[in-house]
């Protein structure tokens, strides 16, 4: 018998890859791999197993599968040696890494409101989200300006993907808000005011 069988597990893959491509990391979890993998080494399906994951409590299950004789070989993502247990990675009988190169042909980014977002640097929020007061524009400037550079990339990605910004961000950029109009903000003015902060972020974002 020289079969080989691939188990996936989606978590890791989504949490692992969306962090590759974009810096913001995703909950994951992992599903009863292991348990599919003995279950087909006992009815002769295979002999070697590529495992994508990457979680301490495999560990076990990973021992398990090759006191039944299963080779198992672990496949990571860049940076394997930081998103996968190194327990896990001593019990694999070979470990392999997938890089931006390799993730990219398969798995692409789509931010929440892409279309929407791509308005951002030509023109002001759009009447979908409602208009923030003109008086608050140098709220959001400002607030973006003080932003660490190294930290922009992660911001406006977090804002792409979940439309939010850090709490303790946006915490300041309402109450400066408040404090410039007088009252707080409508909802709608809200999510105008955030997207201006991240259209000024994207601004500051190093070329080339």
């Amino acid at each position: 018998m020289n079969r080989v069988a691939v188990f996936v597990d989606a978590g890791y893959l989504f949490a692992q890859g969306s962090t590759l491509l974009t810096g913001a990391k995703k909950p994951r979890g992992h599903s009863l791999i292991i348990t599919d993998m003995i279950s087909l080494w006992r009815n002769g399906a295979m002999a070697d197993a590529v495992l994508l994951s990457g979680d301490e409590d495999l560990r076990v299950r990973v021992q398990q599968a090759q006191q039944f004789g299963v080779r198992v070989h672990l496949l990571g993502i860049k940076p394997s040696r930081g998103s996968q247990s190194l327990f896990l990675l001593q019990e694999a009988d070979s470990t392999h890494e997938w890089g931006d190169s390799v993730v990219r042909r398969f798995l692409t980014f789509v931010p929440r409101g892409a279309e929407s977002m791509a308005l951002l640097t030509d023109a002001p929020a759009s009447s979908m989200f409602g208009e923030a007061p003109s008086d608050t524009e140098t709220v959001a400037s400002e607030l973006a300006s003080s932003v660490a550079v190294a930290s922009l990339e992660a911001v406006i990605a977090g804002f792409r993907s979940t439309a939010h910004i850090p709490r303790e961000i946006d915490s300041v950029l309402l109450a400066r808000a408040r404090t410039v109009i007088g009252r707080d903000l409508e909802p709608k003015e809200k999510k105008a005011l955030r997207m201006r902060f991240i259209a000024h972020c994207e601004t500051r974002l190093p070329r080339g």
